[in-house]
Formats: C-alpha cells, sequence, structure tokens
C-alpha cells in the first residue's frame, strides 16, 4: 500500500492549500490527513479486493482502481478514480477538476459532490485579495462529464476475426482471439489472450495479457493491472503505459545464437558458417532419430506394427484423421481454457499428441523401410532394421535442406509423414487397437495379420515336407 508522499516544501504548501479548500468546501470533512494515502500525478495505485485503507484516498493527478474498501473519504483533484462492483466509500466522494467513475454496485455512503475550478481558486487565494469583489463575475465551467460506459459481461472469443473493446465498454471476462488482432480501447476486467494477432491496449486490463507469436503494443495512458507475457513477439511500450505485474518476454536464440552457442568463432554471414551450422543440425537430428526409433521399437513393437498396417490398408483415412488432429488441436485447447475445469485436460492432450506423432512416425520408417528393402531385394526381417532403413532415408531426404532454394522438399516430406503417422495413430488408438487384415510376404515366409493377431507361415519348411506324388493304392491293385 502507498504511504504519503512529502515532496518538496512547495509541492506540500500546494498540496495543504487544495485540501484545505477541499474542507472549507464542505464541512462534513473533519477527518485527519495524516493517515491519507496520497497518488500523485503519473502515478498508479490499485486497492485489491480485501483491502481496506484506514482514513482517506487523495488522487492528485493519479489514476486509482478501487476494489476493496476505503473509511475515510475519496478525494479526486485532476485525476482518475474507477471505482469497481466490490468497492466501498465510507465517506465521501468528492471531485475537482477529476472523474469518478463508479460501477452500478460501488456503495458511497456519503455524499457525492463536485467542486469547479472558480471555488478552488478562491479558497486559496490570500489575504484582503480575496475579499476584493470582481467587476465581472465568471461564472465557473463545469468540466464535461464523461460519457457513460456500458458494461457487457461474459467472454469474448474470436476465430480469425479482429475483436475490438470501445472506449465505451467495460467487458467483465475474458478476451481470447485465434488469429486475429486485439484492440482494447475500453476497460477489460478479465486477462487478454492472443494467438498470432496483435494487441494493441489504449484502456485499461485488470488481469493479465498473453501473446503467442504476436507483439504487444501498449498506448500512452494504458493500464496493465497483471502481468504481460510474450512467446516470441516483441512488445512496444509508451511511456505514460502502466504495468503492475511483470514483463516477461521469451523469446529462441535465433540463427545467430544457435551458430554461437555451438560454433564458437563461425561467422552467421559466412557461407561456410551457414553450412556448417546445417551440417551440425542434420547429423545430431539423424542421430535423434535413430536413438528415438530404437526406444520406441524396444518399448512398443507391437503397437508399431499395428500403426504401420492400418496406415498401409488405409491411407487416405489416415492422411484426414492426421489433418484434422493437428487443425483442431490449438482450437480445442482454447476451448479447454475458458472452463476451469477443462485445464487439467490440457496437459493430457498435449502428451497424447506428442506420443502419437513419435509413434506415428517410427511407424512410416518402418513402411518405407519394408519397401526399401523388397525393392532392392534385402533380406531383412527385424523391425527395428526395416525402420533404421526408413529413419535414414528421410534423414537423406532432409539433406535437400541444404541448398535454401529447394528447402521446401523436406518440409512438405516430413509434414506428410507426420499427418499420416499421426493419422494412423489416432486411428488405432496409440496402436492399441488392431483391426483389419494385412498380408506381408518376405523370403519363404509370409505374415498373416487379423484383429492385432499374427500368423508366420514357412514356405520353405513345407516345400520340404511335401512327399513325391506317386501312383495311388487303387491304382497299384488294379490288375492288367
Amino acid at each position: 500500500m502507498k504511504s504519503v508522499h512529502t515532496g518538496n516544501p512547495t509541492h506540500r504548501m500546494l498540496l495543504l492549500a487544495v485540501l484545505g479548500s477541499v474542507l472549507l468546501a464542505c464541512s462534513v470533512y473533519a477527518r485527519d490527513y495524516d493517515q491519507a494515502v496520497i497518488v500523485e500525478a503519473d502515478e498508479a495505485f490499485t486497492l485489491t479486493q480485501g483491502e481496506t485503507i484506514h482514513g482517506d484516498l487523495i488522487v492528485m493527478g493519479g489514476k486509482v482502481h478501487v476494489l476493496g474498501e476505503v473509511e475515510g473519504n475519496l478525494v479526486v483533484v485532476d485525476g482518475k478514480a474507477t471505482l469497481a462492483d466490490t468497492a466501498k466509500i465510507e465517506g465521501d466522494a468528492l471531485t475537482v477538476r477529476g472523474i469518478i467513475e463508479k460501477a452500478p454496485q460501488t456503495i458511497v455512503v456519503g455524499e457525492e459532490e463536485k467542486v469547479s475550478a472558480e471555488d478552488v481558486a478562491k479558497l486559496t487565494a490570500g489575504g484582503d485579495r480575496a475579499k476584493e469583489p470582481t467587476s465581472e463575475p465568471v461564472e465557473p465551467v463545469e468540466p464535461a462529464a464523461p460519457p457513460a460506459k456500458v458494461e457487457r459481461r461474459g467472454d469474448l472469443t474470436n476465430f480469425g476475426s479482429p475483436i475490438n473493446v470501445p472506449p465505451d465498454e467495460i467487458r467483465i471476462g475474458d478476451v481470447v482471439s485465434m488469429g486475429g488482432p486485439v484492440n482494447i480501447q475500453g476497460d477489460v476486467r478479465g486477462d487478454v489472450v492472443s494467438f498470432g494477432g496483435p494487441v494493441s491496449i489504449a484502456g485499461d486490463v485488470s488481469g493479465d495479457v498473453v501473446s503467442f507469436g504476436s507483439s504487444i503494443a501498449l498506448q500512452a495512458g494504458s493500464h496493465v493491472h497483471g502481468d504481460m507475457v510474450t512467446f516470441g513477439g516483441s512488445v512496444n511500450r509508451h511511456p505514460d503505459a502502466t504495468v503492475n505485474g511483470d514483463i516477461q518476454p521469451f523469446r529462441g536464440p535465433g540463427l545467430g545464437g544457435y551458430l554461437r552457442r555451438y560454433l564458437p568463432g563461425a561467422d552467421i554471414r559466412s557461407a561456410w558458417g551457414l553450412l556448417g551450422l546445417r551440417a551440425w543440425s542434420w547429423t545430431w537430428g539423424t542421430i535423434s532419430a535413430l536413438l528415438l526409433t530404437l526406444f520406441v521399437i524396444l518399448l512398443a513393437p507391437q503397437a508399431t506394427q499395428v500403426v504401420a498396417d492400418r496406415i498401409v490398408d488405409r491411407p487416405g483415412e489416415a492422411a484426414i484423421h492426421g489433418a484434422l488432429t493437428l487443425l483442431l488441436f490449438l482450437p480445442v485447447c482454447v476451448l479447454l481454457a475458458i472452463t476451469c475445469v477443462g485445464l487439467v485436460g490440457i496437459p493430457i492432450l498435449f502428451v497424447l499428441l506428442v506420443l502419437a506423432g513419435i509413434l506415428g512416425v517410427v511407424a512410416v520408417n518402418l513402411i518405407l523401410g519394408r519397401k526399401i528393402a523388397a525393392v532392392l531385394g534385402w533380406s531383412v526381417t527385424s523391425i527395428f532394421g526395416l525402420a533404421i532403413i526408413g529413419a535414414l532415408l528421410l534423414r537423406a531426404i532432409d539433406l535437400l535442406a541444404i541448398p535454401p532454394f529447394l528447402a521446401i522438399i523436406p518440409a512438405l516430406v516430413g509434414l506428410c509423414v507426420l499427418v499420416i503417422g499421426v493419422g494412423g495413430a489416432v486411428m488405432t488408438r496409440l496402436g492399441t487397437r488392431p483391426g483389419g487384415t494385412s498380408i506381408r510376404s518376405t523370403a519363404g515366409r509370409v505374415s498373416v495379420t487379423t484383429d492385432g493377431t499374427s500368423v508366420v507361415i514357412d514356405t520353405r519348411a513345407r516345400d520340404n515336407d511335401t512327399q513325391p506324388v506317386g501312383p495311388s493304392d487303387e491304382q497299384q491293385e488294379q490288375p492288367e
């Protein structure tokens, strides 16, 4: 909670003069101002719900947002005070060239008055000068009342379209945007979240502001009471903007950062430096792919075969299931985030999607390995060996990314592998739901899989056990 600002002697004398004029203008003011909380110019103060000021709250050119209780009076001089539904003022609410915005449920026990600038000038003038009559009386000019703001309750969520909160609106709820720009000119009593769309704030946000992959711009006079977090975006803050919480930008090191980290002394502007970085990235990517394939095959060989068989039997359905799963994942997470109960399901869905992607990619490696072994006539029957062959093929295709103009080819191939692999894993419930019949033949062997049950027929042993065909007994017993 703020303490009383002393300031320089001149400022203190001016403050005492204004407060003295307030006391003379309203005789009901008889409280001790030594316990007052004073908010000076260019400052912002929030009295949260549950907090209580045991005295008066005086705003000298600053901004306050009251959600708690003030046992004394509220005095606003050249400032602004916003009173929420939970706010309570035990004393009076007085404005001197200031603005008090009050919610419908706000409780003000005392009087609500406005004192004009002319009255303050008369009361603060000293000596006989204040008693001299003026030849031409000047009518006091009341400041224009701000337009009344309209409260709108409920969350505001848009997919791909802009979101705009006008200056005369108070949105009581969260604002969530999927791919569209967000422009907050009024007040938002909740959080502001954007996925891929720029955020511009010129009003008041009582919660947090979170942006994924887009920028946040704070205009002059804007106020964010919570934290401001960006993932991969920039923050443009005006000097007059106020943020009560923390500003946490999360940015990756970028290409130059990785180059300096793993290749000390390399120059990002050098062609050899870029070539070395790409070679290093491909090498470690290949090692990671082979280790991941080994881990999945050792941990779930049967599930990998089930997913691979389903992709071979129904490649079109696998592609459709994979595309829908990847496209609907983020919107489903947003819908779950809106509800408090659904927040628990977001980490579970993320883990399931990662498992489906890993299992599906290894299953596609297994399919490619089978095709290569069949075409080249290799007698490879180990599931691990076939999956390694497929993984090496995909890594060989990834070498095309070294020339920048061919980078689109491995990117498209990787996307197709991911979509089909995820689709096969989803259709089989991560390999736990086999279905259909598949027949695979190798040198001397035929493997038939039906609903997850595999039967291997050794044709070479069958040929060796076959007896030579001779005349039948009946033919031998017939007389000549």
